[in-house]
This record gives structure tokens, sequence and C-alpha cells, in this order.
């Protein structure tokens, strides 16, 4: 069995061109302080990343993924703070 994490855009011609809250690094940046946004993002739309020069977008699949495990992590996170 073979899955691919990425699939290419075709709609979008650079990498520019993509908007920043939807740019892997800026995801990954904002998955360090703020996990309620990276869910909200993963879940409403498509996330973009560059290899090997081209746009490429995350799969379905992978960003359900990282909305369910990032949600996990804050329901972790927050059982945590509150049964102390």
């Amino acid at each position: 069995m073979t899955t691919t994490r990425f699939e290419l855009a075709p709609e979008i011609a650079t990498y520019q061109d993509v908007p920043l809250h939807r740019r892997r690094w800026f995801f990954v940046t904002l998955a360090l302080f703020f996990v309620p946004a990276v869910i909200a993002i993963a879940a409403t739309g498509p996330l973009y990343a560059q290899r090997d020069g081209e746009v490429v977008r995350y799969s379905d699949s992978q960003r359900r993924s990282i909305a369910l495990g990032m949600s996990a992590l804050l329901v972790v996170g927050l059982a945590k703070a509150f049964l102390r």
C-alpha cells in the first residue's frame, strides 16, 4: 500500500502566491504557540509546502490526521491543567 503525503497544487503558480497562514513553516511555528488556530486552519482548508521547486498540497487524510492529533494534544493538556 502506497500513500502520498503531498499532491501537486496546479492552482497555485508559485509558493509566494500561497496565503501566509497556509504555508508549512507558518503552520509549524503557529503549532508551537497557539494550538487552537492550528486545528482550525487544518480543518478548514488546504495546507501547502514547497518541494523540489514545486508547490504541493497536503492530502486530505494528512490534514485530518494533523487536526485530530493536535486536538488530542489540546485535550490532554487541558485535562492535565484542570485536574491538578
